[in-house]
């Protein structure tokens, strides 16, 4: 809750919980609320959920926890379907590309549902490299100096089907603010893995990390 006071915010997507059990909770301090799935098997991989501002809690629709990867928030916006906000957890590659790909078809289900306006966020372990003439939905600031891997090809492909923008790529930004995720290796390789994808690319003014939270993870918000 510290951190939290730190910066304003109406929800917060939550990745790698590695909750125990789902949970639903009100803190007493502000009324915002935390809304967690729990992890998976005994090590407790993935878990995600959201934090709510108490601002907007009446607007929430539903909030659905699918997997240990996968949970849904649906938000009355006034219009007449919801703004849908999907966040993720994506396998790394050594899950294997069939896994990786069963993953994106999950998403792909909780997609093709009535929306205003569409939203997935998260970690996708994915890299990209420069961006291709040819692809759309990338904006033209990638982090072009990380070569693409195979789960970016699949993050390409999958923002290609569905006519998401990759948002991150969308603004022009330093190094030192594109990074999202630092090894914990002798040479703190960092990575840009965690992205936002949405359904209309003028509905987004910025993207960007922060750095001045301590959140205990490897990972920047």
């Amino acid at each position: 809750m510290n951190q939290l006071s730190k910066f304003k915010y109406d929800i917060i997507g939550l990745c790698e919980t590695r909750a125990k059990v789902e949970s639903r909770t009100k803190w007493i301090q502000t009324g915002d609320e935390l809304v967690i799935g729990e992890g998976n098997g005994q090590q407790r991989i993935g878990g995600v959920g959201f934090i709510i501002n108490s601002r907007i809690a009446s607007h929430v629709i539903e909030v659905q926890i699918h997997s240990h990867r996968i949970a849904t928030l649906k938000l009355d916006i006034g219009r007449k379907t919801p703004l849908l906000i999907i966040q993720i957890y994506a396998p790394h590659k050594e899950y294997g590309i069939d896994e990786i790909e069963k993953f994106y078809s999950e998403v792909e289900t909780h997609l093709d549902q009535p929306a205003y306006q569409k939203i997935v966020i998260g970690d996708f372990n994915a890299q990209l490299g420069p961006k291709d003439t040819n692809q759309r939905y990338l904006g033209k600031f990638t982090s072009g100096t990380w070569d693409k891997n195979e789960t970016g090809e699949l993050l390409v492909d999958f923002v290609d089907a569905n006519k998401l923008f990759i948002i991150n790529t969308l603004f022009q930004k330093p190094p030192n603010k594109r990074w999202t995720f630092e090894s914990t290796n002798t040479n703190k390789t960092r990575h840009e893995i965690d992205f936002g994808l949405c359904t209309d690319r003028l509905m987004v003014t910025n993207v960007e990390f922060l750095s001045r939270l301590d959140i205990g993870s490897d990972h920047r918000p």
